[in-house]
């Protein structure tokens, strides 16, 4: 039975390595404790709906992982309420930025509570 244990938490440190978490990073253990109640299609499935849905590369899955990796923990919904901007930005912002070149700044600002310099009410 140990040896079975030990497997198991060795196929988990692989898994959080795998995924992005390094074993030295603060959030490995939180890694370990995501991964330990998923099964290894539930973490693929989860890293392809990130990489789909917010059109993200295997690196920045990594990056986001390695900081918050409960992210693999929360269901769609809540992973859509809360990874959205960029998303925004890359539709309604980037395309438009030859068009309107303060287009970023103005969005940026208004973020930030700032009524943007350039704003005129008619």
């Amino acid at each position: 039975m140990a040896a079975t244990n030990l497997e198991c938490l060795l196929a988990m440190v692989a898994c959080a390595k795998g995924i992005g978490v390094p074993r030295g990073s603060g959030m490995f253990r939180q890694a370990l404790r995501a991964i330990a109640f998923l099964s290894q299609d539930k973490i693929t499935a989860k890293v392809d709906y990130l990489k789909n849905t917010f059109r993200w590369s295997d690196a920045e899955v990594g990056i986001a992982i390695s900081k918050a990796p409960t992210l693999l923990t929360r269901n769609k919904e809540s992973l859509q309420r809360s990874l959205v901007e960029k998303v925004f930005v890359e539709k309604f912002i980037c395309p438009y930025k030859e068009v309107a070149q303060h287009l970023a700044e103005d969005y940026a600002a208004a973020c930030r509570g700032e009524v943007p310099t350039r704003l005129r009410f008619a």
